[in-house]
């Protein structure tokens, strides 16, 4: 997928797992969001309004309303003239394929909308510049900006906004060497602001810190646990001048929703508190620009009674210095935390997943971490702890595949997956059941490899069928792709159910010119349709939707060819178009009457 314009969709994974996600949401979530999907489907409050904004040709003395009378900066923008007054629910479309550069940023959003009609900043793909739709872009260029006390390209001083489809890049974060830049995302709630705020498919990318200190920065910053970053692609994140190479900044830091995002080149892929966080595509990431930055794919602390869903990701390729996933389920004394923690794929990866039960009391807490159906390779789980009598009280792991050379007692036969009960307690309660255990020969041999993201590759291969049944758990019923496990019988040991292949039949396609034969000048209607296609080429044209038509003007004999394209083939068709010369006209001055 290019992400530098990817349509604003929900990914399919969304839809198949969303029972997932709403066990974790504030249920005030569920109505935020809708609401922003749905949003120029069912319209808004009828005080509400829309507004455009273009930088190459609007002006701010239009009245914004129309695509024929846009403003050139929105309300919030640095030297915003126009005349706005404020009603929830308010719309902002930044035109696509227009750049609003450094002088016109930071925008500071200071008014926003309700629990059933956020206001909206985003990038339509029915309005933009050029021949096909591209984000909205707001380029920071590297240079400071500085407006209402704030520097980040975006900042949300309100609640209730949702922001989607924009291209946010080269924020330059205004780090010096005592102040470490931490909160300054590309787009960042102010101290607590932005509650319900959603950030969605939008492209932040290539900050980097004006001098050498790395934190949280850069990418999106929520300072409260119930905003959303749904399906964004964040990153990488540069070193600032002077340092060759390096990793720098954070992903997403806060919110309490952090699903079905693309996040590469951080030192902090994902920093939060969130109940949920869920399909994600986490790393490459290299080390931090400074060599003793303590990196990490996914921090996470939690609160006294809170239930994190942690599911469907997939973590891989992270520098050396990172921790896979660091999870402190006792930060500040918190008590009867649970964990719940599936269908994740991790390879290439320098450390385990550890849970770290920081500072619970053992006499008052009750945390508990389900570990079940992950697919791990070269590391495990780690229930580790800090001192007597403090420890995590329960771990369930089950239906794991682990692909590990290391060799380990019979006592410990999966590896990193251990507890440090010896120096520091014990568990109360340990389940181990219906884990696989592959060396990476095994593993490569039985079809698991780096290329297919180790999902099996046959009903014979060793996770098929090895799992147990935990339906009646009723945490999940489904795989990391969505596909279902079944309600009875064994289910597949680590992230994947296998699905057998099936056979999809070959794509047709047909072509037809109406009228076939033109006289030069004349135009004529080509109409296709494709049966069992995924992409549809007609030469001259390049890439048209699987059925469709449109008028065409030869000046010559020419012949049109489709192609519909699927996994399983092509197949194309071609029609002959005829052109005959225009007649020609007599001689000026010269009549019939005259031969």
């Amino acid at each position: 997928m290019n992400f530098s314009t990817f349509q604003p969709i929900k990914p399919a994974s969304l839809r198949s797992d969303k029972r997932f996600a709403q066990r974790g949401w504030r249920r005030h979530w569920i109505g935020i969001l809708l609401s922003a999907f749905s949003f120029q489907l069912f319209g808004v409050s009828v005080f509400a309004a829309t507004y455009y904004i273009d930088y190459s040709s609007g002006s701010d003395s239009n009245s914004g309303t129309s695509t024929n009378a846009p403003w050139q900066r929105a309300p919030g923008m640095v030297a915003f003239s126009g005349s706005y007054s404020h009603s929830a629910g308010d719309v902002f479309i930044f035109k696509g394929g227009v750049t609003w550069p450094a002088s016109s940023l930071g925008m500071v959003i200071t008014q926003g909308g309700s629990a059933t009609n956020p206001d909206i900043y985003e990038s339509s793909t029915n309005w933009f510049s050029g021949a096909s739709w591209t984000n909205a872009c707001f380029d920071g260029q590297y240079t400071p900006v500085s407006f209402g006390g704030y520097s980040s390209l975006i900042t949300v001083k309100a609640d209730y906004i949702t922001i989607r489809g924009l291209e946010v890049k080269r924020m330059l974060v205004p780090v010096t060497t005592s102040f470490n830049g931490f909160g300054a995302g590309s787009i960042a709630a102010a101290w607590n602001s932005g509650n319900y705020m959603v950030v969605q498919d939008c492209y932040i990318h290539d900050w980097k810190p004006a001098t050498n200190n790395d934190s949280d920065y850069g990418g999106i910053f929520f300072w409260t646990d119930n905003g959303a970053a749904i399906h964004n692609r964040i990153g990488p994140g540069n070193p600032p001048d002077g340092f060759p190479s390096g990793s720098s900044g954070g992903g997403v830091h806060g919110g309490g929703l952090i699903q079905s995002n693309s996040i590469t080149g951080c030192s902090e892929l994902i920093n939060t508190t969130a109940t949920n966080i869920s399909f994600n595509d986490l790393g490459p990431a290299s080390n931090s620009f400074i060599a003793s930055y303590h990196c990490n794919g996914i921090y996470h602390d939690t609160a006294s009674n809170q239930k994190t869903w942690i599911y469907g990701n997939r973590v891989h390729d992270l520098g050396t210095t990172f921790m896979t996933m660091l999870l402190h389920v006792g930060i500040g004394g918190a008590t009867n935390t649970t964990l719940y923690i599936f269908n994740n794929v991790l390879w290439n990866l320098p450390s385990a997943v550890d849970i770290d039960d920081w500072q619970i009391s053992k006499t008052n807490s009750a945390t508990v971490a389900y570990f079940l159906n992950n697919t791990l390779v070269q590391q495990g789980i780690s229930a580790g702890t800090r001192e007597a009598p403090y420890h995590v009280t329960g771990i369930d792991c089950e239906n794991n595949l682990w692909i590990n050379d290391a060799t380990y007692p019979s006592t410990n036969p999966f590896g990193d997956y251990y507890v440090n009960s010896a120096l520091y307690g014990q568990l109360d309660i340990r389940i181990d059941t219906n884990n696989v255990l592959l060396t990476s020969a095994q593993a490569t041999a039985d079809g698991y490899t780096i290329a297919n993201q180790f999902a099996p590759t046959s009903s014979s291969s060793s996770s098929v069928g090895a799992g147990g049944n935990l339906t009646s758990l009723g945490l999940f019923t489904t795989d990391i792709n969505g596909n279902p496990r079944p309600p009875t019988g064994a289910w597949d040991v680590g992230a994947y159910q296998y699905q057998a292949a099936v056979s999809s039949p070959a794509p047709v396609v047909s072509l037809v010119a109406s009228p076939a034969s033109i006289t030069n000048g004349q135009s004529t209607t080509l109409t296709w349709s494709s049966v069992n296609a995924t992409k549809v080429m007609l030469d001259k044209l390049g890439q048209v939707p699987l059925n469709g038509s449109t008028n065409i003007s030869p000046a010559q004999v020419t012949t049109y060819t489709a192609k519909a394209i699927s996994p399983t083939g092509t197949n194309s068709a071609s029609v002959f178009i005829t052109v005959l010369p225009a007649p020609l006209s007599p001689p000026s001055g010269l009549h019939v009457s005259d031969r």
